[in-house]
């Protein structure tokens, strides 16, 4: 089973998420905070994909997911947000930067359900087809998520 860590500080979102992609079966996480996801993370071990929201109150989602992938550096990140890609700001752009190439997508809210999928499945079917070329060339298993 596919487990997916949702981080967003707002108890809507995160409890709105978490109930779509519960219904798909995902074996879901949520975190209110960075620090509570960095600590779910090390106390669950990988992840096969984490969701954040952009805006969080003490610190940018691009800085805490880069925090993730220095622990996981498989998984795959999508972006959540009510403020359009290009108003961005430059650190966030240049975040974007440092994430594995094909592993990150943008959401701006409102979205539906069905882009959320979407982009969930796409996000994780990547992963997947990374991690097997990966084991085709001779790689660890221990580098699966």
């Amino acid at each position: 089973m596919e487990s997916i860590l949702i981080l967003d500080d707002d108890a809507a979102n995160l409890q709105g998420i978490a109930d779509v992609l519960r219904s798909e079966h995902y074996s879901v996480l949520e975190a209110s905070s960075g620090l509570q996801a960095i600590e779910i993370v090390k106390a669950c071990g990988p992840m096969s994909l984490f969701v954040t929201d952009m805006d969080l109150p003490h610190s940018a989602g691009t800085d805490i997911a880069l925090k993730l992938v220095a622990l996981n550096s498989t998984v795959p990140v999508p972006f959540i947000s009510g403020t359009p890609r290009v108003w961005c700001t430059s650190r966030d752009v240049s975040n974007f930067q440092r994430f594995p190439p094909n592993s990150v997508d943008f959401i701006e809210k409102p979205f539906s359900v069905s882009q959320l999928l979407i982009r969930v499945r796409n996000l994780i079917g990547r992963t997947r087809t990374i991690t097997s070329k990966w084991l085709a060339f001779g790689g660890s298993s221990s580098n699966v998520a």
